[in-house]
């Protein structure tokens, strides 16, 4: 059987995050989620669980970015990215997906979001 695509997704992952460019966003942070798809090239199949990504090494991955202090959620996306295809070699595209929610702005709004589509550079 040909296998066409392996994705793994992770979902709805909590963070509370200093990331923003107010002071106030600096001193108290916001609550944010995460949602990352990982296309994992040479997948097994073979129910060895140590052959397969490890979703806690992925979220710890995610832990560690979003525990420090961004202005931007788009730069935080990226470091999380790039992060992920320096701990995994069978990764070959990322998606990430923030959401910032209740974003202090003019008018209320319920969240706002930000979007980073991925995959990782060929050598040569």
């Amino acid at each position: 059987m040909k296998i066409n695509k392996s994705l793994l997704s992770l979902n709805g992952l909590k963070f509370h995050s200093k990331i923003g460019v107010y002071d106030f966003e600096k001193l108290n942070g916001n609550e944010f989620i995460i949602n990352i798809s990982l296309n994992i090239d040479n997948n097994n199949f073979d129910d060895h669980i140590n052959r397969v990504l490890d979703y806690e090494l992925v979220y710890g991955i995610i832990e560690l970015v979003m525990n420090k202090s961004f202005n931007l959620i788009e730069t935080a996306a990226y470091e999380i990215s790039k992060n992920i295809y320096l701990e995994f070699d069978q990764i070959s595209s990322c998606t990430i997906e923030i959401i910032k929610l209740k974003p202090k702005i003019k008018g209320g709004i319920n969240n706002s979001t930000f979007l980073l589509e991925t995959g990782r550079k060929i050598n040569g």
